[in-house]
């Protein structure tokens, strides 16, 4: 009597599946901290906040992960997200470094919202710790702007321009590899276009920020950000991105209040890729630690 051999298609397939989910699952653990550190250094700020939002669900609460974070969304014009990451930093992190440089960067995303009495306080604690001197040079500048503004009733016109050239080893953020495993259907063998492609970019960011106020307490502000990143080679991973904010700020010491609409559109390639539009209302409310 001959025996049945069982096919051994099921256990490969178990075992492949096997090792693609593990291999999902160290992917999902690793940390986005350095790539967003590097996008940062780079001031790839856009590109640095839309990667954190990303991993915003599963890495919130990570003090290195809130800190980076709130600096992209800082940078990119989105205050509001900038300040719940660096309070819980301030206030959770273990690191007693990271937690005064979350606290300068609180008080600077309070001034950048004119919210002038919460920077203040919080400037002045982080002086209180007798800090190095190039930090308090740098807070006594920020301190003479806090009072400059706080008497300031006419109209101000604020501008950077910001040029970086860099190189960039994956500038069509693929794979490395030629080939990739899959479970259900084994290896499949990638075009050259669509693996990692190294190239030198150009990345040039314009701001300005416009101030009418009407009286010590209430202004009106308009803020414009455009930005374009050039890949001298892959000119199909080019961006352009524009993103308007004309909001209307009021309150007291206390209490502030900011009535905001705000629009944006990215660009890839030159060819429209994301537009958006935005109404937003926000309070702030200075307490015992600003």
């Amino acid at each position: 009597m001959k025996r049945q051999q069982l096919p051994a298609t099921p256990i490969v397939f178990l075992v492949n599946l096997l090792f693609a989910s593990a291999h999902l699952l160290a992917a999902e653990d690793q940390s986005p901290v350095p790539a967003m550190e590097a996008l940062v250094t780079q001031e790839q700020y856009q590109q640095a906040f839309a990667l954190g939002q990303e991993n915003l669900n599963e890495w919130e609460g990570d003090p290195d992960f809130d800190y980076i974070f709130s600096l992209a969304a800082l940078e990119s014009g989105d205050a509001n997200d900038s300040f719940f990451a660096l309070e819980r930093v301030a206030a959770t992190a273990t690191d007693s470094g990271l937690r005064a440089l979350a606290r300068l960067e609180l008080a600077r995303a309070y001034f950048v919202t004119n919210n002038l009495t919460a920077p203040e306080k919080l400037f002045n604690a982080v002086l209180a710790t007798n800090p190095p001197p190039n930090v308090q040079q740098n807070i006594q500048f920020f301190l003479q702007l806090i009072a400059a503004r706080q008497n300031a009733q006419t109209p101000t016109l604020n501008w950077t321009v910001s040029p970086v050239i860099g190189s960039d080893s994956n500038a069509n953020s693929a794979t490395s590899n030629g080939l990739i495993d899959t479970p259900l259907i084994g290896q499949i063998e990638l075009d050259p276009a669509g693996q990692e492609t190294e190239d030198n970019f150009s990345n040039t960011t314009l701001t300005m920020a416009y101030q009418y106020p009407f009286t010590r307490d209430r202004s009106l502000n308009f803020n414009l950000n455009l930005g374009h990143l050039n890949n001298f080679d892959t000119d199909q991973f080019d961006i352009d991105n524009v993103r308007g904010e004309l909001a209307y700020n009021w309150g007291n010491e206390v209490h502030r209040f900011k009535h905001e609409i705000s629009t944006g559109k990215v660009n890839l390639d030159q060819n429209g890729f994301q537009k958006s539009l935005a109404l937003d209302s926000s309070w702030q409310r200075a307490g015992a630690n600003g």
